[in-house]
């Protein structure tokens, strides 16, 4: 073994240091996964960052957090709203009643924007 180490240029107390930080962060995974899971049976919809800042778990950092839950599936799925507020087709144009009219005086002819106040136009 002796001889694998310094062809990895690692010390015998590294490689085991290593081995402890690796046990660590698997037991911290294990309890950020059971934080998640029970948050989820409660809020099915609260998304990973939510989480993070309504419960601010100790020694682990936000995108750590994120890492954790995203790399064990608990993406929450964002669903398309269906609803169109616009309908842009050519078969719904309106005729031009103005064609025709002759405007004598003021107020005879008024429009108005949905941003805007009405106005008069002559």
């Amino acid at each position: 073994m002796t001889d694998l180490f310094l062809l990895c240029k690692i010390s015998r107390q590294a490689h085991h240091q290593s081995l402890i930080r690796e046990q660590k962060w698997t037991l911290k995974e294990y309890l950020i996964v059971g934080l998640i899971l029970q948050i989820r049976e409660i809020h099915p919809a609260m998304g990973l960052r939510t989480m993070y800042e309504f419960y601010q778990p100790q020694d682990i950092g936000r995108d750590a957090f994120v890492s954790i839950g995203l790399t064990y599936g608990f993406r929450v799925k964002a669903f398309k709203n269906q609803i169109k507020t616009t309908f842009s087709s050519p078969y719904s144009r309106y005729k031009n009643l103005l064609v025709g009219k002759v405007l004598t005086n003021i107020n005879q002819l008024w429009t108005s924007d949905l941003t805007a106040r009405a106005a008069p136009l002559f």
